[in-house]
């Protein structure tokens, strides 16, 4: 018995007859997703659900079904740890950050590189699209943030923090 149920067994309204018996191993994991040989840094699930990206010390991104938990692919093609990964709001794009200090971007379906966003003189810690998904923000530990066209991969604008 759950320890949640245990401590609340005695507060089980009266109406309730039928009670489900559940093993005692239960635990809240459906499934453990296993792949990696590094740490993982990031998850983050599609915007239909349909898929989970994981990011990895081991320089790579696997994608997922979340469903089966069966493994759907795995990215390679970073030199260093990826540390963040965000689907584009449409799905279509997958944009990672890597301590090689540049983002990629992948199309889910297909696994294929689309390209390599470069520029900055750090390590890239973090990603994000515009609602749109027109623009890419990265922010990176050479205290910048850098703003990425998506359309053309080009560098829109640079925020320099000006930390020393």
């Amino acid at each position: 018995m759950s320890k949640v149920r245990h401590i609340f067994w005695d507060q089980l309204p009266k109406w309730i007859s039928n009670v489900s018996k559940i093993d005692k191993d239960w635990t809240l994991s459906l499934q453990a997703l296993e792949g990696h040989s590094g740490q993982v840094t990031a998850v983050v699930f599609s915007p239909d659900g349909s898929l989970l990206a994981s990011a990895s010390d081991d320089n790579t991104v696997r994608l997922w079904d979340p469903a089966t938990g069966e493994a759907r692919g795995t990215l390679e093609g970073n030199s260093g740890p990826v540390m963040a990964v965000v689907f584009s709001p449409d799905g279509s794009l997958l944009a990672s950050a890597s301590y090689d200090n540049t983002v990629r971007l992948w199309d889910p379906a297909t696994g294929e590189a689309r390209g390599t966003l470069e520029g900055h003189s750090g390590r890239v810690t973090a990603v994000v699209f515009s609602p749109d998904g027109s623009l890419l923000a990265s922010a990176s530990d050479d205290n910048t943030v850098g703003l990425w066209d998506i359309a053309s991969g080009e560098l829109f604008e640079w925020f320099n923090h000006g930390y020393s």
